[in-house]
């Protein structure tokens, strides 16, 4: 099936579920699209997040450090996780821009790879990102990536654990290595996958997977209610049969998957693999089956370290179009941004020469903003602004008529004083992070802390019409 040229809204419920020990310099982690382990969740970890947005990031690793969990937080490791973030929240860049970009990501976090030795562990990296409804991962060392739809488990990247080709009714199931894509040095890649409503993307350490096998891991992902119930499950009867190893999982649940009303370019149309049916098709977390059929999904791009393959129910390699991976670059969108800059910046110079020119004087005297009222006449042709300097008083007349200009102002004159705070409304398809671009320029997970801690708000969720106040600058 050919891409959509429209960019898609996909709403995400993901949870991650942790149980950490941590040891011999190295310690696991997660970060949840903006979202990164916090000191608090040294032990253990259960986090929810929902949101509706085009792209998303989700990572689970174990990093090696001297200095503890804390070490992430300054490392070029968190930086890299940043970027990542940053480029699938941008518009303009799509999901096959990227996957180099999380390679290196990876790499960053888990290490190039070395010599397994005896009872240690290794750094491991498992991460996805979601851009217009589009799927794909990464995965280094103990790191796993699936894909559990219609009761059964894809695998997102080769990695050594052998699944058997059936679903959870033991029906069989056709192409389950189709979202494999290949392997490049120490790093796992995945073909880009086209998600669906009740798709459930899971990312965890191969732990969990060995721990309770392929048939009870389908049992309790077919038994749970949502997202969070199957990742408290998981983990639960893992840590129960294997205490003591450090054992993480992020569920994520697609809710819903709509069209953004803002059109993209179109873009060439990518070529699909052989069309064939997948076993009974049933939602992902309801107990009652819903016979469906499905065409098998396209597989996507080829990464320039390892070429994509998608397998037909021949199980033969369909070649792709080389040419869909020469987009052209919007040239005269860059002069055009480019432009706008310049005239704000040059706005901006102007109106601080303003001000400095308003502050000082033209003698070089400072005068204070509470000593100059300004007044400002608006007629229909122009507007005009008259400084006035106020008489000279006594300190003793001062202080009065002071304390009235600041209780009883009048309607034609008002005196300099602090900025008042700014109200943001929470309409549609606003985050956390979108207010903290919108207002500080910047969408780090400090500057999201920075408005929750304002507003006294500990929940990731808002509400549609929901005042938030913005901070001081």
């Amino acid at each position: 099936m050919a891409k959509s040229p429209h960019p898609a809204l996909t709403r995400l419920a993901a949870t991650v579920t942790a149980r950490y020990f941590p040891g011999n310099g190295i310690f696991d982690g997660y970060y949840l699209d903006g979202r990164l382990t916090s000191r608090r969740e040294h032990r253990a970890c259960d986090t929810t997040l929902d949101r509706e947005d085009r792209g998303f990031f989700y990572a689970a690793f174990a990093h090696q450090s001297g200095h503890g969990p804390e070490d992430l937080v300054s490392t070029r490791a968190h930086k890299a996780l940043e970027r990542i973030l940053n480029d699938v929240k941008q518009n303009v860049r799509n999901i096959d821009a990227e996957i180099n970009e999380l390679a290196e990501c990876a790499v960053e976090i888990a290490g190039r790879g070395s010599l397994q030795q005896e009872n240690a562990r290794q750094p491991y990296f498992s991460g996805i990102m979601v851009k217009d409804a589009e799927l794909a991962a990464i995965t280094m060392g103990h790191g796993c990536a699936y894909l559990y739809r219609n009761d059964a488990l894809y695998p997102l990247t080769h990695d050594d654990i052998t699944l058997d080709p059936v679903d959870y009714h033991g029906k069989p199931v056709l192409g389950q290595d189709i979202y494999c894509a290949g392997v490049a040095g120490t790093v796992r890649y995945s073909n880009i996958a086209q998600l669906q409503p009740d798709d459930c993307v899971i990312v965890c350490n191969k732990e969990v997977i060995t721990t309770l096998g392929q048939r009870e891991i389908l049992r309790l992902l077919y038994e749970a209610e949502d997202q969070a119930d199957a990742a408290g499950l998981i983990i639960t009867a893992a840590s129960a049969k294997l205490p003591g190893v450090p054992m993480q999982i992020i569920a994520c649940f697609v809710e819903s998957i709509r069209s953004s009303d803002k059109p993209v370019r179109p873009t060439p149309t990518r070529l699909a693999p052989e069309s064939g049916l997948f076993g009974q098709a049933t939602g992902k977390f309801s107990q009652t089956a819903k016979p469906a059929a499905a065409k098998i999904p396209e597989a996507a791009m080829a990464v320039s370290a390892a070429p994509a393959r998608a397998d037909s129910l021949d199980e033969e390699e369909t070649p792709y179009d080389k040419g869909y991976f020469e987009r052209p670059r919007d040239e005269n969108g860059r002069i055009r941004r480019l432009a706008l800059y310049m005239v704000i910046t040059a706005v901006t110079i102007g109106a601080v020469f303003a001000i400095f020119n308003m502050i000082f004087g033209k003698d070089g005297e400072t005068t204070l903003p509470s000593e100059t009222t300004i007044q400002t006449e608006a007629t229909e042709e122009t507007d005009e602004i008259v400084v006035t300097e106020p008489e000279e008083t006594t300190p003793e007349e001062t202080a009065p008529e002071e304390t009235t200009t600041e209780t009883t102002p009048e309607p034609t004159e008002t005196t300099a004083a602090p900025a008042q705070e700014t109200i943001h409304t929470v309409s549609s398809g606003d985050t956390f992070y979108a207010i903290a671009v919108k207002y500080f320029g910047d969408g780090s997970q400090a500057t999201i802390d920075k408005i929750k801690d304002y507003n006294g708000i500990t929940s990731d969720n808002l509400q549609l019409g929901q005042k938030i106040k913005i901070p001081p600058q």
